[in-house]
C-alpha cells in the first residue's frame, strides 16, 4: 500500500511539473516574440485617429468612408513586411476589412498609408509607394514593438500627413478697401506633371522633387476658407519661384485680380510641413510677408466647438 502511494506520489509530481514546463514556454514565446506560423492565427483591427489642423485637440476620428493600407513587419526584422491588408473606416474611428491581418502570438511593427479617400492608397515596392500627386492628402501612422497577446485585438493608431500645404492669407493693409471675398477661381502654382517622390513607408517621409516648372491648383484642389486659400502638393524644391493668382472682390464691389510671386524657401518644402504666407492687399500694392512655417497641427484655423 505504501509503495503504491509513493508511485502515484511521483507520478503526481511528473504531471505538475509537465505543466509547469509548458506553461513556462508558452509564457516564454510570448514575451520573446518568438512567431509559431504554424498555430492559430488572429484577426487584428485598428481604432485610428487623425491629426488634424481644423480642431484644437491635437486628433480626431478617422473620417468615415476612407480607406488605408496595414503593413505588418516582425519586429526584428523591421526593413521586410509580412503582410499588407486593405482597411475600410465604415464607422468613424474603427477600420475593419473582410481581410484583415492574421497574426499569431507574437511582437510586429504596423504601418499605415492613405490617401484620407475612398480609394487605396498607392501601391509600395521595397518600402516605398511612388506615383504621388497634387492635391492628395497622404496620411502615415506607425506602431512599433507591439506584442499581440490576446485572440481579439484593436490596436489604436493615429495618422500624421506627410504632404505639403501650401496657406495664403489676405491681411488688411492700412488702405480702406479690403478684400472681402476670394472667388475658387483663384490658383496657386504647385510642380507640374507626374511626381517621382518617394514615400517611405517605414519612417513615413515624402521625398522632394525639383519643379523645374508650375501648373496651377485650382477649383476641387483648393481649400477657401475666409479670406484664406490653400492646396496640397507634393514636397518640392526649386530654383524658379512660385506664383499665385487670387480672383476676389473688394468692399468697392469691385472684382480684381491679381499674382503674387511666392519666393521659395531655403530648402524647399519639406514633407509633413504647412506653409503659411500673408498677402498684403492694397490698391496700389500686393506682396507676401514672410512665410511661417508650421507642424499642420499647428495651423491657426477657425474656432471649434469644442463642447
Amino acid at each position: 500500500m505504501k509503495l503504491r502511494y509513493i508511485i502515484w506520489s511521483i507520478i503526481s509530481l511528473f504531471i505538475i511539473a509537465s505543466c509547469v514546463k509548458n506553461e513556462y514556454i508558452i509564457d516564454d514565446y510570448r514575451g520573446l516574440g518568438i512567431i509559431d506560423w504554424n498555430g492559430p492565427r488572429y484577426p487584428i483591427f485598428f481604432s485610428p485617429k487623425l491629426e488634424t489642423n481644423y480642431t484644437r485637440s491635437l486628433d480626431i476620428p478617422f473620417p468615415e468612408g476612407v480607406k488605408a493600407r496595414i503593413y505588418a513587419f516582425l519586429d526584428n526584422q523591421a526593413n521586410s513586411y509580412i503582410s499588407a491588408n486593405d482597411y475600410y473606416c465604415k464607422t468613424s474611428g474603427i477600420l475593419s476589412s473582410s481581410a484583415p491581418l492574421l497574426l499569431p502570438y507574437g511582437t510586429y511593427n504596423f504601418r499605415g498609408i492613405s490617401s484620407l479617400t475612398n480609394s487605396n492608397p498607392p501601391s509600395v515596392e521595397n518600402n516605398a509607394a511612388t506615383g504621388l500627386e497634387n492635391g492628395v492628402d497622404y496620411v502615415w501612422g506607425a506602431i512599433s514593438g507591439q506584442t499581440i497577446n490576446s485572440p481579439s485585438t484593436t490596436l489604436p493608431i493615429t495618422f500624421y500627413h506627410q504632404a505639403v500645404q501650401l496657406q495664403f492669407v489676405i491681411q488688411d493693409s492700412l488702405s480702406d478697401v479690403k478684400v472681402t471675398q476670394i472667388y475658387n477661381t483663384s490658383q496657386i502654382g504647385v510642380p507640374n506633371g507626374e511626381s517621382n517622390s518617394k514615400w517611405d513607408i517605414i519612417n513615413g517621409g515624402i521625398s522632394q522633387i525639383t519643379a523645374t516648372s508650375y501648373t496651377y491648383a485650382t477649383s476641387s484642389d483648393l481649400t477657401i476658407n475666409g479670406l484664406s486659400i490653400s492646396t496640397i502638393c507634393v514636397p518640392f524644391t526649386s530654383s524658379i519661384s512660385d506664383t499665385v493668382k487670387i480672383n476676389c472682390i473688394n468692399t468697392n464691389n469691385d472684382d480684381v485680380s491679381f499674382s503674387v510671386v511666392v519666393p521659395i524657401p531655403t530648402g524647399g518644402y519639406v514633407s509633413g510641413t504647412s506653409y503659411n504666407y500673408n498677402i498684403v492687399y492694397a490698391v496700389d500694392t500686393v506682396y507676401t510677408d514672410v512665410v511661417t512655417v508650421l507642424p499642420w497641427t499647428e495651423v491657426v484655423e477657425p474656432d471649434v466647438d469644442e463642447n
